[in-house]
């Protein structure tokens, strides 16, 4: 059926017509146009010359019931050929489907309130956000609440894009089921990124994550109850993989996740992280009921579902434990002069009472060691070596025990000395030295295991992906036995 054109150009004076000729001279009328609530049959492509194409100082540009499918779409782009932002500043994006953006800056204005998000996306499906710029304010104030927000969305797709600057989360994704986050800079916030409250069959994979506070990437987190969608209303995130990626310079820990269900996290890379407790964290998800006056009662809702949370608002929160995660070929280095105390944190349940809710409580094993596989790892940080900092992990779990993580892993190997002095906006190479120390004591793990199954009965979910082999470095190499190694780039 092809595509309908329409421009935008800021600088344009004349008749406002949405052609070429006579484009637009804001967003707004282009935005306008596209109908509303109607299943589009023909493809919308909006482009826009470079310079600021909406500009307001707290009002954000809405994108609202705009149904493109998957042939005929939206698609606002900046238009081909051009060099410079095109900034839209603010967007919100509302009940749509297949809208996509690519090229496009979104830039909180400098005179703004702050607060807020840079991108908030809710209640859509197949938005794609392709090499983008997301960018909250100056490194020093951080004002968003967040510079990528995403709520209740299926099939959120985000590539090639930087996303920075925020006061809270650079990227915070909330039920989020499908989609993936792949080759994108995710910096300058308090939490660098992550995915909670029932998110669900994600690739996090080839990111740069950098320059946080809290946490770099993170599996979990806490979540109201009332914000969570059906069936997914037990563990935070479930069938989630994070492979390939370089997180650095992050206070709390690199990589982490907090009430999962068979998450992998495999081959990143972790440099200079860890030194307020810990690098790796395997800690519990935490459910709430917030008292959200617009979704009264679906806490109670949720929970006569089958969710694991408080029915009310008030009641105590929920600890969420983890089950089947696996931590494989991941390398994880603190330079000489930066240390981590302990190497992970994974801490026994809460003691009985201390949780007492009406609420349903999670049915089975409340370890966060549930089937926690820790294998094939390297490690070197100026901790001793009986600072693990795996309490849950007791001598009877026959999957992770403290003599079975030693013996498995690679930790502060004396022969091993890595040379991470290019470690830099995202890249990961190590020296051909290097390379050949880490092959000698490297324990490596052929493939990562495959999940033992996929079980959440009182609220059953689509089955994930149970195989987990991981077959490309950051850069897209082969890896092959003969010239494997750990961490993201081979």
């Amino acid at each position: 059926m092809g595509f309908v054109s329409v421009w935008v150009d800021a600088r344009a004076t004349g008749e406002e017509l949405g052609t070429q000729s006579a484009p637009y001279h804001s967003m707004r009328p282009a935005v306008a146009a596209i109908p509303k609530r109607t299943k589009l049959t023909r493809g919308i492509v909006i482009n826009v010359m470079p310079g600021i194409v909406y500009q307001s100082r707290d009002v954000s540009l809405w994108f609202e019931s705009l149904w493109g499918t998957a042939t005929a779409p939206v698609v606002v782009q900046r238009a081909p050929g051009t060099s410079g932002e095109a900034d839209l500043q603010g967007v919100e994006v509302l009940d749509c489907t297949w809208l996509y953006f690519i090229g496009v800056t979104f830039r909180q204005p400098a005179d703004s309130f702050g607060g807020g998000d840079v991108v908030h996306v809710a209640h859509s499906a197949y938005i794609h956000l392709l090499r983008v710029a997301a960018i909250g304010r100056s490194e020093g104030e951080r004002m968003p609440q967040e510079t990528v927000k995403v709520n209740q969305v299926q099939g959120m797709y985000i590539e090639d894009s930087d996303i920075s600057h925020a006061g809270d989360n650079a990227v915070d994704f909330v039920a989020v089921q499908y989609g993936h986050i792949c080759r994108t800079k995710i910096h300058e916030g308090n939490w660098c990124i992550y995915a909670k409250g029932g998110s669900a069959y994600l690739l996090i994979d080839s990111n740069a994550v950098y320059n946080c506070n809290e946490a770099g990437l993170r599996i979990g987190q806490g979540t109201g109850f009332e914000y969570m969608v059906k069936p997914w209303l037990q563990y935070e995130a479930y069938g989630i993989r994070v492979t390939n990626n370089v997180v650095y310079n992050t206070w709390g820990a690199g990589l982490g996740v907090a009430g999962g269900y068979n998450v992998l996290m495999a081959y990143n890379t972790v440099y200079r992280c860890g030194e307020r407790s810990h690098m790796v964290e395997f800690v519990y998800g935490e459910r709430s009921c917030d008292g959200d006056t617009d979704l009264d009662g679906m806490c109670n809702t949720n929970a006569n579902a089958g969710g694991w949370g408080p029915r009310r608002p008030g009641d105590p929160a929920v600890p969420i434990p983890s089950r089947s995660i696996h931590f494989i070929n991941n390398l994880l280095v603190n330079p000489p002069g930066y240390a981590a105390p302990a190497y992970f944190s994974a801490p026994l349940p809460p003691a009985v009472g201390t949780t007492e809710t009406p609420g349903p409580r999670p049915p089975t094993n409340p370890y966060v060691s549930n089937r926690l596989r820790i294998q094939g790892n390297v490690f070197i940080n100026d901790a001793a070596d009986d600072s693990l900092g795996l309490d849950a992990c007791l001598d009877s779990n026959i999957a992770c025990n403290r003599a079975q993580v030693l013996r498995d892993n690679t930790i502060n190997d004396p022969a091993l000395s890595v040379d991470f002095s290019g470690v830099s906006g995202g890249s990961a190479a190590l020296t051909p030295g290097s390379k050949a120390l880490l092959r000698r004591v490297w324990k490596r793990v052929e493939v990562p295991p495959a999940f033992p199954g996929w079980s959440t009965p009182g609220s059953p979910t689509p089955r994930g992906t149970l195989a987990n082999p991981v077959r490309t470095d950051k850069a897209g190499l082969a890896r092959k036995p003969a010239n494997d190694l750990p961490g993201a780039q081979l």
